[in-house]
């Protein structure tokens, strides 16, 4: 019988790494959001996500979460879908994406659904059981889990968000943006 919390940690520690990625290559790399005035409410959301997803891998790293902390668990998973739905929604009215973020962003969708499920599967079993947090530590995987979410909160706290350096930096940001979704749209006449 496969171990459903083992696979959940496994595509949860992918799920880590490839976020990295986004966040280093795409957020703060190529897209550069921390410095666009325009991407206020997209840093607030990741932000947001990035909490959820640190308390997330120190406590499904070493515990079951059982009696009503399994309903606590599935909440916070309900409470991630819909940040990430918002996100979506967010990225796509604020800026055009490259390919490579929108499948990046994809294929953490998917993998997050993955996982998601297996949780949701242990949390049902686990929501029958008295309540507690019980010890259950899951080896190197659940080290791995608990040092990337201890990484990852220390170096967003150690680097502060920043800001546009003026409003005429947002300004010219919009207008590129428009410049760019005007020039792949195929009825041109609507953005001029």
């Amino acid at each position: 019988m496969i171990d459903t919390h083992l696979l959940a940690l496994q595509l949860m520690a992918a799920q880590g790494a490839l976020g990295a990625f986004d966040t280093l290559y795409h957020h703060e790399g190529t897209e550069a959001l921390p410095r666009r005035g325009t991407a206020g409410r997209e840093l607030a959301i990741h932000a947001t996500r990035s909490s959820i997803y640190c308390a997330l891998f120190i406590g499904l790293s070493s515990w079951a979460w059982h009696g009503a902390w399994a309903w606590v668990l599935l909440a916070v998973f309900g409470v991630e879908i819909v940040l990430t739905l918002w996100d979506f929604v967010v990225e796509d009215r604020s800026r055009l994406l490259p390919p490579t973020e929108r499948v990046t962003h994809t294929v953490l969708a998917i993998n997050a659904g993955a996982f998601i499920a297996l949780l949701a599967m242990s949390a049902t079993d686990w929501a029958a059981r008295p309540t507690a947090m019980v010890w259950q530590p899951q080896g190197w995987l659940g080290a791995f889990l608990a040092c990337a979410a201890w990484a990852w909160a220390s170096r967003a706290c150690a680097m502060p968000s920043r800001r546009a350096l003026s409003s005429g930096a947002a300004s010219r940001s919009r207008r590129a943006m428009h410049r760019r979704r005007c020039a792949s749209d195929r009825n041109r006449s609507a953005c001029w």
